[in-house]
């Protein structure tokens, strides 16, 4: 349920509940899980808008697990919060502010404990932003973000990340780009950050341990038939000899993406 409740007062209402043997190969659809499946939950959300400078908004998400998860050996339940408020004192500029709190069960990991047991955790952060219309081509966008998370009775993993993204818009050639700083105690605090991406495609990487994460993606419109997208990433950690694990392991501290797309419309 969307419903605006007045001029300054918009609601949204969510129930979802996914089988524990409900599978889809291509669901993507609101859930806790990667997966719309072994979920049932109810979010509620509220934005109040005052007038053009301010706005104000937050939601409230209770979930539950029926059966047993990825990491979760026992059937397990959850809540979340989130709290965001934007300040524009004018058309070409926006300060952005955004705490939010998340409380799950998780397998206590073997580094912690030799006895496995399922513990509560919780997550939290804020981050803080300004972006701004330098001219009618240029945009910049600048962000920190800080991140917290902690097993029930032992010690906190934290961790932040610097932020600066940058647009150039021109009539056939836009450009974005950033450069972004981060630093985490380990994987448990890792910041999920959204980048630009080509066409259909979305990418929401973890920034986690000590690196420098940029990326650049260029977009030329050669007509109004064809339009061509081009992606280059960079992942530099300074304090691991490898990136990934497993067969996607890459014996370097870094790692390049490269993505090139090319449509034709009619």
């Amino acid at each position: 349920m969307l419903s605006s409740l007045s001029k300054r007062w918009d609601a949204s209402l969510i129930f979802r509940h996914y089988d524990r043997n409900f599978h889809t190969f291509y669901g993507n659809s609101f859930s806790e899980n990667s997966r719309p499946i072994n979920e049932t939950g109810l979010y509620a959300g509220l934005k109040y808008t005052p007038n053009k400078r301010w706005q104000v908004g937050g939601y409230l998400d209770y979930f539950r697990f029926p059966s047993l998860k990825y990491l979760v050996d026992q059937p397990s339940r959850g809540y979340g919060y989130l709290l965001r408020g934007t300040y524009r004192p004018s058309k070409t500029r926006a300060w952005t502010l955004q705490a939010f709190f998340e409380r799950k069960e998780k397998n206590i990991p073997s580094r912690l404990s030799k006895t496995s047991f399922v513990t509560p955790t919780e997550r939290s952060g804020v981050w803080a932003g300004y972006s701004r219309d330098v001219t009618a081509r240029w945009s910049l966008h600048s962000r920190i973000y800080y991140a917290r998370f902690s097993y029930r009775n032992y010690a906190p993993s934290q961790g932040f990340a610097l932020i600066q993204d940058a647009r150039l818009k021109m009539k056939k050639v836009t450009l974005t780009g950033r450069l972004a700083y981060f630093h985490t105690n380990d994987y448990d605090s890792r910041i999920y950050v959204y980048e630009d991406d080509v066409l259909a495609a979305f990418s929401i990487p973890a920034y986690a341990d000590v690196g420098i994460r940029t990326y650049a993606l260029f977009r030329y419109s050669f007509s109004k038939h064809l339009d061509a997208w081009c992606r280059i990433s960079r992942t530099q950690l300074f304090n691991q000899p490898t990136v990934g694990s497993g067969l996607d392991e890459i014996p370097h501290p870094h790692r390049t993406d490269v993505k090139v797309q090319l449509r034709y419309q009619w």
